[in-house]
């Protein structure tokens, strides 16, 4: 189904319903709205602050101003730090939920039934020695250096989606790398070599196996920016066992932002180059300009004239 393809409605007692045959197709749709609009909005989204990375947290939040405001026209709204079900205080950082009724055979999915969820993560992720040690794997699996601990936290992110901690009860779902620094054939071996090392060494923690089979694909490229050697988005794909024995697919958007430091001081120096237009002196009005300007008596409620 085309992205702008209006969706046939179906009318009942309860209202307006966009109809879907499947709710996988409902998730095509919203994975098609996220590949063609990312590209579009990728300027918006700022990865830094002169020559300092952008924290993870603030470019989440842009990215979560701006997609409900491209989704405007679509059955669907974007919700930032949605709460999991049954997880306390733990948040997704980006929620997918119906904004009209979407019927799906054979029930309609209400504005509380979650669609989709994303989590979003920088790459690289560590800064510090310390966010090194602690967060370095983050994308994949959180606080590498407390594996053989069975309290270890679950921080990662494809970890927290095999653990049932981020999307449980969801087929699909999605992730999202900022990245600023490194290529996607850096960050893709990065990624399916900590898998590997998950699967050579599981830790006591999880409950879901790891294999080869979680590693993730490149997709073929499906936008207009097809023939650039360096897309602004490039999409991949992972499939993973979870720790109740369902599977998950989860669309990976890797939004690369490396190039935004050298733009801006390329604008710099272009605004600093330009040559200031000629000022207009300034224009007084002297006594001797001034001329006897004719008065008009008014008719009172008369602006006409």
């Amino acid at each position: 189904m085309s992205l702008l393809e209006t969706t046939q409605p179906h009318s009942g007692c309860s209202g307006t319903a966009h109809g879907f045959g499947t709710l996988s197709e409902v998730v095509d749709k919203i994975e098609e709205f996220l590949r063609v609009r990312l590209p579009q909005i990728i300027t918006d989204i700022q990865g830094w602050n002169g020559n300092k990375r952008q924290s993870e947290r603030a470019m989440t939040e842009d990215l979560a101003l701006l997609l409900p405001f491209e989704a405007e026209p679509q059955p669907f709204q974007f919700l930032h730090e949605n709460t999991e079900p049954g997880k306390g205080n733990r948040s997704v950082d980006l929620g997918v939920f119906p904004l009209q009724r979407i019927y799906v055979a054979p029930r309609t999915l209400g504005a509380k039934d979650r669609l989709y969820v994303l989590e979003a993560k920088r790459l690289p992720t560590a800064v510090t020695s310390l966010e090194k040690q602690e967060r370095e794997r983050e994308y994949v699996v959180g606080d590498w250096h407390r594996r053989q601990e069975k309290k270890k936290p679950l921080s990662g992110g494809i970890e927290r989606f095999k653990e049932c901690e981020h999307g449980r009860k969801l087929q699909r779902a999605g992730m999202l790398a900022f990245v600023q620094k490194g290529d996607t054939a850096h960050w893709l071996g990065q990624a399916n070599g900590w898998i590997d090392d998950l699967t050579a060494t599981p830790p006591p923690r999880h409950q879901a196996t790891w294999a080869k089979t979680d590693h993730l694909a490149l997709l073929p490229p499906a936008s207009p920016h097809a023939m650039e050697s360096s897309p602004p988005v490039t999409e991949l794909e992972s499939t993973h066992a979870r720790s109740d024995g369902t599977t998950i697919r989860l669309r990976h958007f890797w939004l690369d932002l490396r190039a935004q430091p050298a733009k801006a001081q390329a604008d710099a120096r272009s605004t600093a180059n330009v040559i200031p237009s000629e000022v207009a002196e300034p224009f007084f009005i002297h006594d001797d300009m001034v001329m006897d300007v004719p008065s008009f008596d008014l008719i009172p409620g008369d602006i006409s004239r």
